[in-house]
């Protein structure tokens, strides 16, 4: 039996449980560490052990830990986790603009000879990403596009503003960095991106709010000593949650 312990109990962490469960018993939830209040209201976590800290969720001994919450959930538990030798596959990518917790983690993966793996957020091509950076890469550019609802949790009157605008409105033009860390909920992947070519500081990022977008669009552009590459994934917004789309929950897997 393979035994997998959650972090969160959110839209990433139901979808995945449900991608599961065809894989029953060799593939099992051991525990989700979660909030009680939070965890109450959710269906599947009714026969699941909820663990009130990070102590509680590695004494359960899962095989591996997936990170389903936030940039804050990873730096409070990363460590601990990958200390105690449990792997651990982190979702919120966009936490290792921070250098120094970057460094840290690595630290504790060597400590604890386990492994942190990173999805690739709601993306693919990253493959041609990594090839061409072999060569020498000149040019990394992300454009991100995404319906108005997806940007909750911007300031109040800039929020009403974007929901009331005719056109789109561009959120942040700059480095993948600030990105990442001004805007954490929306930027991994900007942050997959940066990673797997020419890092944070030299991409450049794009994101926009669209009142008449009905899905989230992921535009990449790169261009090199190889040649120029460009591609774009239109993926329908998870009803869980409007900032991801539906097949993140699987490319996780």
């Amino acid at each position: 039996m393979f035994k997998i312990g959650l972090i969160g109990c959110g839209g990433i962490a139901t979808a995945l449980v449900e991608t599961l469960k065809p894989y029953a018993p060799a593939v099992q939830i051991c525990g989700v560490l979660a909030q009680r209040s939070s965890a109450a209201k959710v269906s599947f976590l009714e026969h699941t052990v909820i663990a009130a800290n990070v102590e509680e969720l590695v004494q359960l001994a899962p095989d591996l830990v997936v990170e389903c919450a936030s940039h804050s959930a990873v730096r409070e538990y990363g460590e601990r986790i990958l200390e105690s030798g449990i792997g651990l596959v982190i979702t919120s990518i966009g936490v290792l603009a921070e250098e120094p917790f970057r460094q840290a983690l690595d630290e504790a993966s060597k400590k604890g000879g386990a492994r942190y793996y990173l999805t690739s957020g709601a993306i693919g091509g990253l493959d041609a990403l990594r090839a061409a950076r072999l060569g020498k890469l000149d040019r990394v550019h992300y454009r991100g596009i995404k319906p108005a609802t997806s940007w909750a949790g911007l300031e109040q009157n800039r929020l009403k503003k974007i929901m009331s605008a005719a056109q789109p409105e561009t959120i942040y033009s700059g480095n993948a960095r600030s990105a990442a860390l001004d805007y954490p909920k929306n930027s991994n992947v900007a942050a997959a991106i940066a990673l797997e070519g020419v890092g944070f500081e030299r991409t450049h990022v794009e994101l926009i709010a669209d009142p008449k977008a009905q899905f989230n669009t992921h535009e990449i552009s790169f261009s090199g000593e190889d040649g120029e590459f460009h591609f774009s994934i239109i993926g329908r917004p998870s009803p869980q949650n409007p900032r991801i789309v539906r097949f993140r929950t699987v490319e996780t897997l």
